[in-house]
């Protein structure tokens, strides 16, 4: 068998020159050096996704961390702040009923307790701290903005005493021309009118009193008016707030779907990646499978990672094994050419042996013929005797032609012609032809087929000579012992069945007997040539048996044990394709 090498790599020499030694480190053969790993890419595969996916996160994270500040701005800072002002109006409404309803003696000892812009001040205090807390948040920090203006304006504004001046009012205006300093702020115009208030009323100055009671009303009542203002702003703040929300679920819902749809794209080609890096290992698997069912052909993997020296490793052994083969291809032709001579030698040898007596009693008979063909001529012999002479001559030449004929046969057996037929009909038709030879042995036989064994390729003529001698074998074991009769030692009749079996991809023909069996020492030699038990045999049945199942590729060998029987099992593949081919036919 010559294994071909159908593929070729760019790098191959041209057809029939030697191809360069390849260089080992170590020991190993050397490889080309690698860009990138298997296991690098995986790692850059899965970092890729990960770092994707961690994206994706952060992104999300990011916009919940948003939605969560504007709900802690909502609750830490607008809703106190609500109810503050809600407060500070309630306490502005109970100035401004006192200032109308309280009779003056009770109000003057009332009005150096009542603070309106104390209550601006607290409300400024709170603003400036929302103002710090939401930094980041452009909607809070515009009411902040607007809110606080306003209450700057009522505290440091002149909108109230301008408003005052435009009117003329003798008690205040001797109010504001008696206090020593110079009032610029509304503040300080609601503390001069309440030191004028209580001193009207010591005097007893009851008009002036009023008169000045009614600017301090009206400076409680727009303190209030102002502050309803900047409480009605967060209704309205709070309704931003949850537009700008939704409009930020939106965009977090758009973002991340973005995002989640880029990983899943990104997972997907890292995948095909991946995916395309190991595809490779399905071309090592059919190579590795072609190199077990002999075919030595080479693998082509393109990539310079593990899997690329891989392949190389793979292509060095796949050449060393179709070299390795054809080395013991022809040791193996040349053991059976060595074979084949010595049994050729031995061949001749035993001819020799064999041929030399027929061919002495020939010659002894010749004789005697000639002389009684002389005697027959001299009228004195018997034409009877001559005739026997010649009949024994004719025997002896028969003898022989049977003998060279049955050599031949072993020296040169044809080659198998393999064409598809059923093993069952073949055995079925042997036993059929045998059934009257058995019966004058008084021999009985059975035949098990398998249903299931399919027609495969053998050569009829030669596999019918193997049972043939399988089942003359048996038929010889059960009557050697005991004349003509088919019974065994213990009385049982002779009994020869014939079993074939499928057993995966292989046929299984067994003959089995149950004659006396064959004793140790001589059932190691029943295959050899010229090696017989028998008187009259030449030893040449069972070695052209092995012969011929190992033309069709399959083994023989026997089972045997003293006293219960013998089995001959033949082993035959079912399908003999791709086997190295035989020799051709006739080569020794």
């Amino acid at each position: 068998m010559e294994p071909a090498l159908e593929r070729r790599t760019p790098d191959d020499p041209p057809t029939g020159e030697p191809r360069p030694p390849v260089k080992t480190v170590g020991g190993r053969v050397g490889l080309r050096p690698l860009w990138l790993t298997i296991r690098l890419k995986v790692f850059l595969g899965f970092t890729v996704i990960t770092a994707v996916y961690g994206v994706v996160q952060v992104l999300g994270f990011s916009r919940l961390q948003h939605l969560r500040k504007t709900v802690s701005t909502l609750v830490e800072n607008v809703l106190p702040l609500t109810e503050t002002m809600t407060e500070g109006l309630r306490q502005l409404r109970i100035y401004q009923e006192g200032l109308g309803q309280l009779e003056d003696r009770l109000l003057r000892s009332q009005i150096p307790k009542y603070d309106p812009f104390g209550v601006v001040e607290q409300m400024q205090k709170q603003f400036r701290g929302m103002r710090e807390r939401t930094s980041g948040d452009a909607t809070a920090l515009e009411l902040v903005a607007r809110s606080l203006l306003r209450l700057d304006q009522l505290l440091t504004g002149r909108d109230m005493l301008d408003n005052l001046r435009s009117r003329e009012r003798r008690a205040v205006d001797e109010v504001l021309t008696s206090t020593r300093a110079d009032v610029k702020t509304n503040l300080e115009l609601w503390e001069a009118l309440a030191r004028g208030y209580v001193r009207a009323v010591d005097r007893g100055q009851y008009e002036e009193a009023r008169d000045l009671r009614d600017e301090l009303k009206k400076i409680v009542l727009a303190i209030r008016q102002e502050l309803g203002a900047a409480r009605r702003e967060f209704p309205r703040f709070v309704s931003r707030v949850d537009a700008v929300a939704k409009s930020s679920e939106q965009r977090t819902i758009w973002v991340v779907g973005t995002a989640m749809l880029g990983a899943l794209g990104v997972s997907v080609v890292v995948l095909v990646w991946v995916s395309s890096t190991l595809k490779p290992i399905q071309a090592l698997r059919r190579g590795a499978n072609r190199v077990a069912q002999g075919d030595f052909a080479l693998v082509t993997v393109p990539s310079r990672d593990e899997l690329g020296q891989l392949a190389e490793d793979f292509n060095q052994m796949a050449m060393r094994l179709a070299e390795r083969d054809r080395q013991l291809t022809r040791q193996r032709d040349e053991l059976h050419r060595a074979e084949r001579l010595a049994t050729v030698g031995k061949l001749s040898s035993q001819i020799s042996h064999e041929i030399r007596n027929p061919l002495s009693s020939m010659g002894l008979n010749t004789e005697l013929l000639i002389d009684e063909l002389e005697l027959i001529e001299a009228g004195q012999g018997s034409p009877a005797e001559a005739k026997a002479l010649t009949r024994s001559i004719g025997a002896e030449i028969d003898r022989l032609a049977n003998v060279t004929s049955q050599y031949l046969r072993l020296a040169r057996l044809p080659r198998p012609e393999l064409q598809a037929a059923d093993l069952n009909s073949l055995v079925q038709d042997l036993l059929s032809f045998m059934r009257e030879e058995m019966s004058r042995h008084r021999v009985v036989h059975r035949f098990e087929p398998d249903a299931a064994l399919p027609p495969f390729p053998f050569d009829e003529g030669q596999l019918r000579q193997c049972v043939l001698n399988f089942i003359r074998n048996a038929i010889d074991a059960l009557t050697s012992h005991s004349g003509t009769s088919g019974a065994t030692r213990s009385g049982e009749e002779g009994r020869i069945t014939v079993r074939t079996l499928l057993v995966g991809d292989r046929v299984v023909l067994t003959v089995h007997d149950n004659g006396p069996g064959i004793a140790p020492e001589n059932r190691a030699r029943l295959f050899e040539p010229f090696f017989t038990t028998k008187s009259s045999g030449t030893g040449l049945g069972l070695a052209l048996v092995r012969e011929i199942v190992a033309a069709h590729y399959g083994d023989v060998r026997v089972d045997s044990q003293i006293g219960v029987g013998t089995t001959f099992t033949a082993t035959l593949p079912v399908a003999p394709t791709g086997l190295p081919p035989l020799p051709p036919e006739g080569e020794t």
